[in-house]
């Protein structure tokens, strides 16, 4: 965690102490966990603070993306004097289901037809010497103008209106969210799927200014999931020591630990 709030230093003229809070313990989960990415997966990889109602708020904040990119890639990820370039790419996300927001049919090139889920835009500033591309916004690709909601009749406010004495159905946890098999509702808003998809991108500028550090510079992207996963194994079995050992126990039992999943495992000196 400490790796990430240090990179995450910089977003602070964008970003309160909260949000940026959330974000680093989200980078975290994401970084550690396996299977499909949804909110209630992250929350079962976040450490304490990062509670299923914690995702939730974070992707249904209104976020500046655009800055937030621009800040971490001029800190981290590009030199002074660099020639940039920007470039911009259309890609289509299959998807299925039907409360997607603007869900639809665009063309794939993968499929070599037009396939149901979403498109989005994504631009990238490209690094000319470095021959590296950062994605820096991506907005979804909106085919239907949103639809106005049309006030109810007064036939339907009588229809819908309850009995006195009769319970409100309406209120308290929607049926099903208890035991998660519902499907996340963070692809059913339009701005959960802005920050959704943002985010993804983002997790690529953070992916490569980890491997930045000295710490993770040998690693690959597979390799650096696989080091924060035996992190968060370490951390979750010496809770069940009487006592806490020291930070260099810790940080050797990590190094151990991940090297059994890791391709590229550093060779130490006799």
């Amino acid at each position: 965690m400490t790796e990430i709030i240090a990179l995450l230093a910089c977003l602070s003229p964008c970003l309160d102490v909260t949000t940026q809070r959330r974000l680093a313990c989200i980078i975290e989960a994401v970084l550690a966990m396996t299977g499909r990415v949804t909110m209630l997966g992250i929350s079962r990889w976040t450490e304490a603070g990062g509670s299923y109602r914690t995702v939730q708020r974070f992707f249904n904040t209104g976020l500046d993306w655009l800055r937030l990119h621009w800040f971490f890639i001029r800190r981290h990820l590009l030199t002074e004097n660099e020639v940039v370039l920007i470039s911009g790419d259309e890609t289509t996300v299959t998807k299925a289901g039907k409360k997607t927001y603007d869900l639809d049919r665009f063309f794939s090139s993968l499929y070599g037809k037009a396939v149901p889920g979403l498109s989005f835009l994504t631009l990238s500033l490209i690094s000319v010497g470095a021959h590296k591309s950062y994605p820096v916004l991506t907005e979804q690709v909106v085919k239907k103008a949103p639809k106005e909601e049309k006030p109810p009749s007064q036939a339907a406010k009588k229809s819908g209106s309850k009995k006195k004495g009769s319970k409100n159905k309406g209120r308290g946890r929607h049926k099903g969210s208890r035991n998660g098999k519902l499907e996340d509702f963070m692809n059913i808003r339009p701005r959960p799927v802005h920050n959704a998809a943002n985010f993804a991108m983002f997790m690529i500028n953070i992916t490569a200014a980890l491997r930045r550090c000295s710490d993770f510079s040998p690693m690959s992207v597979l390799d650096l999931k696989t080091w924060f996963r035996a992190a968060k194994y370490v951390r979750e079995t010496l809770k069940l020591l009487p006592q806490k050992p020291e930070t260099i126990f810790i940080k050797q039992a990590v190094t151990e630990v991940s090297s059994l999943g890791r391709v590229n495992v550093p060779v130490l000196a006799d």
